[in-house]
């Protein structure tokens, strides 16, 4: 009977504590949905694809872009493109996103999108993803807004994916846009450097196996589909 009485004890700590885990987890996701806007970064010459837009193009068995969109339409506010090409073709996949270019002209990085894309966001916080990421869990953005929630001075919270940061993959708060504004007054467009004078978290992602965290190449992208191709 006490043994009995244990192990329906045990069952039912378990049970609450999963439960409490499930409402923690809607809450959060609840929270992003209405301050969280998410942004694809697509501004680069894709020099190294030449020229390819990997926006377009399959990783795996899904065009990226509709695989981008499908994990983060649910858990944010609104969907963005930074791009300066083939907006209507986007469109014609997601007649309802919203795409935009660098309002400074000449591919000079991530950072001018990112400073851009604070003209069509009045939320608290932008999601930025690489529209080359590799693989994007469903649960990332959750777990960055609640890391950036215990971080409270955080302006940005950064990937780390196996050790290699991924800079242009971060939940970004409004309270970055004047070092933004600064660091392209003065033609420094590293994203690098920009994080060293903000209030900047990084977050650690562990994928076992993971070749690649994010494609640069079309070597890459080529081996990254033969890969998914047999698993």
């Amino acid at each position: 009977m006490v043994i009995a009485s244990l192990k329906e004890g045990i069952v039912s700590i378990i049970t609450e504590y999963s439960m409490n885990k499930k409402n923690d987890y809607a809450e959060l996701k609840k929270c992003t949905q209405q301050q969280v806007d998410a942004v694809i970064l697509a501004g680069g010459k894709a020099q190294a694809m030449l020229g390819m837009n990997k926006l377009l193009q399959k990783f795996g068995k899904q065009i990226q872009l509709l695989k981008l969109d499908r994990i983060l339409k649910t858990r944010t506010a609104n969907v963005m493109i930074s791009s300066h090409r083939d907006h209507s073709i986007y469109k014609s996949f997601i007649p309802h996103i919203l795409c935009f270019k660098d309002d400074i002209a000449g591919s000079k990085g991530a950072i001018v999108g990112m400073k851009t894309a604070w003209q069509y966001s009045h939320k608290n916080y932008i999601f930025f993803v690489p529209c080359d990421i590799a693989v994007l869990p469903k649960s990332l953005l959750i777990q960055l807004f609640k890391y950036m929630k215990r971080h409270s001075r955080a302006d940005v919270c950064y990937v780390s994916i196996n050790d290699e940061p991924i800079y242009c993959l971060c939940l970004m708060h409004r309270s970055a846009i004047n070092q933004l504004n600064r660091q392209i007054e003065q033609e420094n467009y590293s994203l690098k450097q920009c994080f060293d004078q903000l209030h900047s978290v990084v977050f650690h992602l562990n994928i076992p196996g993971q070749l690649f965290s994010h494609i640069k190449t079309l070597s890459q992208w080529q081996q990254f589909n033969q890969i998914q191709a047999i698993q």
